[in-house]
C-alpha cells in the first residue's frame, strides 16, 4: 500500500525584501511613558477609625510637594488643566493664608499675565482656578482647632465638617479638599491621620460613598508651621508622624514646614531653631541665644534683582508694589514674605500634579521627512499631557492635499504625512498640544519635498527567532536616533502612534509576535533623525506570512 504524506497546515515566512528603495535624513528623541508613583505591593493597610472603617480603596497615587518644588518650572499646559479641572475648597486661618498670599502675588506679577489667575470660588471657568478660600463652613476653621472628636467615634470634628459638606449634592463637583494648621503641638496627630484615611475611604477613587463613582475627591495632608526649637521640637516630632504615614501610605502631601526649614539655596536651617517668620541663631551651637538673622533676608540680598526678589518686593516691577502682607513673616522691611511667595509657588505646583500633571518636564521635538510631493511629519513628547488635550499641524506655503490647520489629531499619535505639496517648495511646520482651543508646547520645522528623496536608513530584515521580525541598518554619520514605524498596509503613510525609538547601537529593531500569522503581515519604515534636527525616511520593508493548507493525495 502507498504511503501519501499531507501536508496540514504550514505557515511559510518571507522577510527579505523591500518595497522600494533609497536613503533618508532624520532625527528625533526618545519618549518616555507617563510615569506613576506607584505603592509598594506590600503596603499595608492604614489604620481605621471607628465606627466608621473605611473599606478597601485605590486611593489617588500620592506624592510630596516640599522646598525643592518651590520653583516654577511647571509646564503651562498643566497650568491650564488644573484651571479646567480641579474645584478646591480651602479651610485654614492666619497660618494658612500664607498660600493665598502667595497665589495672589503670583497673579499680580505682570511678567505672568493671567497664567496664574484664580477665582475665591468652586465654580470658576477654564481661565481661573477655582478655589474656594475658607470653602468650608458651619466647623472648625482649621486642623487646631477642629482637633476635637466631640462625638467619642475617633474622628475629628474638622473631618465630619468636611463629610457634611462633601455629601451635599451642590458640593459634587468639589474634587479636592485642603486644611491646613495653625500651631500643630500638642495635636492629636494619630487622630489627625484616622480622620484623613476615613475620608479617603469614603470619597477617593474606590470610596464606599456613592458619590465616590462618578465625584472622586483628592485630599491633601499638610505638616504644620517651625516652632522654633529645632529639631524634634514640639512642631518637627509632630511632622515627622505626617511624613511617615504619607511615605508609608502613599499619600499627596504638601509639606508646609519643610518649606520653612530650607531656603531655595537649599541651606538648612531647622537645627538653627528657625521660626515661622524664618528668623534663626546663626550662632553655633544653635541651641541657646536670640535669633539674630532671617534667612529670607540673607537670600535676597544674595539674589538681588532675582525673580523671587521681584515678587517678594515688587522692587524694579512697574505696577507692582510686592507680595502682600504674609501673615506672621512680615519680618525685616517685609522681606520675610519670599515665605508666602515660595509657598504660593508650590502650591501651583501641588495643583499641577493634582491635575494629573507626573511632575517631569514635557517637551516636543519635531521631525519633516522630504518625499515625492510629501513630508513625513513626526514628533516625539517627553512628559505627559491631559487626557483631553489633542495636537493641531499648521504649515505655510503651497496648499496640498490637507488644508491648515490640522486640528483634533489624537493624543496617541506622531506621525503624519501631509501630501500632495509642491516639489522644492519651502514649507514651515508647526506641531501644537491643544488644550481647550489654545496651544501649547510650540514647535516648528522646516522642510521641502523632493522629486528625488533621498531615503535613508537602507534597512535589511531577518528572522532571529520563530515569530520575530528583525530590521537593521547602518548608523551613519550625523545621525542621532530612529523612530520605527509599523502598519499593515505594505504603503503606508505615517500616522497613529509610532511602533518604538532606538537610541543606541545595536542598531537593529526586534519586533517580537510579529512573524507567523497569515493573517496579519507588517510593513516597516524608519525615520532617521540627525544631529542638526533634520529628518529622513527609509524605503519600505515588510514580512508576509502565508499558509500552505492540506490537500489530496
Amino acid at each position: 500500500m502507498k504511503k501519501v504524506w499531507i501536508i496540514t497546515a504550514l505557515i511559510i515566512t518571507l522577510a527579505l525584501f523591500s518595497l522600494g528603495s533609497g536613503r533618508v535624513m532624520a532625527r528625533s528623541i526618545s519618549s518616555p511613558g507617563p510615569r506613576t508613583f506607584l505603592a509598594p505591593d506590600s503596603t499595608p493597610e492604614p489604620p481605621g477609625a471607628q465606627p466608621h472603617t473605611p473599606d478597601d480603596v485605590t486611593a489617588t497615587a500620592g506624592f510630596l510637594v516640599d522646598h525643592t518644588k518651590t520653583g516654577l518650572a511647571i509646564p503651562d499646559i498643566w497650568i491650564a488643566e488644573a484651571k479646567a479641572s480641579l474645584h478646591i475648597a480651602y479651610e485654614h486661618t492666619s497660618h494658612g493664608s500664607q498660600l493665598v498670599t502667595g497665589m495672589n502675588a503670583l497673579e499680580d506679577y505682570p511678567d505672568f499675565g493671567d497664567k496664574y489667575a484664580w477665582v475665591d470660588d468652586t465654580h470658576g471657568d477654564s481661565d481661573h482656578l477655582s478655589l474656594d478660600d475658607y470653602g468650608i463652613p458651619n466647623g472648625p476653621n482649621d486642623l487646631s482647632t477642629g482637633d476635637v472628636d466631640s462625638d467619642g467615634d475617633g474622628i475629628d470634628d474638622w473631618a465630619e465638617s468636611t463629610y457634611d459638606y462633601l455629601v451635599d449634592p451642590a458640593h459634587y463637583h468639589v474634587n479636592v479638599i485642603l486644611w491646613s494648621w495653625c500651631n500643630i503641638a500638642g495635636h492629636d496627630i494619630p487622630r489627625y491621620l484616622d480622620s484623613m484615611e476615613w475620608l479617603i475611604g469614603l470619597f477617593d477613587e474606590g470610596g464606599t460613598h456613592e458619590r465616590a463613582a462618578e465625584h472622586p475627591v483628592k485630599f491633601v495632608f499638610i505638616t504644620g508651621h517651625a516652632n522654633g526649637g529645632g529639631e524634634n521640637d514640639s512642631s518637627d516630632s509632630q511632622n515627622q508622624l505626617i511624613r511617615s504615614h504619607v511615605n508609608s501610605y502613599n499619600r499627596i502631601l504638601y509639606d508646609f514646614a519643610d518649606m520653612e526649614n530650607y531656603d531655595p539655596d537649599e541651606n538648612y536651617f531647622l537645627d538653627k531653631r528657625v521660626e515661622d517668620d524664618l528668623d534663626y541663631d546663626s550662632t553655633p551651637p544653635y541651641d541657646s541665644g536670640s535669633k539674630d538673622a532671617n534667612w529670607a533676608v540673607e537670600y535676597l540680598d544674595l539674589h538681588d534683582d532675582s525673580e523671587l526678589d521681584r515678587l517678594t518686593t515688587g522692587d524694579n516691577v512697574p505696577g507692582y508694589s510686592g507680595a502682600g502682607s504674609c501673615a506672621h513673616s512680615d519680618g525685616p522691611d517685609n522681606r520675610a514674605r519670599l515665605n508666602c511667595v515660595l509657598k504660593g509657588r508650590a502650591v501651583w505646583h501641588l495643583f499641577a500634579r493634582l491635575a494629573g500633571w507626573d511632575g517631569n518636564p514635557v517637551a516636543d521635538h519635531l521631525m519633516a521627512a522630504p518625499d515625492d510631493e510629501a513630508l513625513h511629519v513626526s514628533w516625539e513628547l517627553t512628559g505627559t499631557l491631559p487626557v483631553s488635550a489633542t495636537w493641531r499641524i499648521s504649515y505655510t506655503g503651497p496648499a496640498g492635499d490637507h488644508p491648515s490647520p490640522i486640528e483634533n489629531i489624537s493624543q496617541d499619535d506622531r506621525g503624519y504625512t501631509l501630501t500632495g505639496l509642491s516639489n522644492g517648495a519651502s514649507y514651515d511646520i508647526t506641531l501644537n498640544a491643544m488644550l481647550n482651543g489654545s496651544p501649547y508646547l510650540t514647535a516648528t520645522v522646516t522642510a521641502s519635498p523632493s522629486a528625488n528623496p533621498v531615503f535613508l536608513p537602507l534597512v535589511t530584515t531577518s528572522i532571529p527567532a520563530t515569530d520575530t521580525m528583525r530590521l537593521s541598518w547602518d548608523h551613519a554619520s550625523g545621525y542621532d536616533r530612529y523612530q520605527i514605524w509599523r502598519s499593515a498596509s505594505p504603503y503606508f503613510d505615517l500616522s497613529g502612534p509610532d511602533a518604538g525609538w532606538v537610541i543606541a547601537a545595536p542598531w537593529q529593531y526586534d519586533d517580537a509576535g510579529a512573524v507567523g500569522d497569515p493573517a496579519e503581515n507588517h510593513y516597516y519604515r524608519i525615520v532617521g533623525v540627525k544631529n542638526d534636527g533634520a529628518a529622513t525616511i527609509s524605503g519600505r520593508v515588510g514580512e508576509f506570512d502565508f499558509g500552505l493548507t492540506r490537500g489530496g493525495p
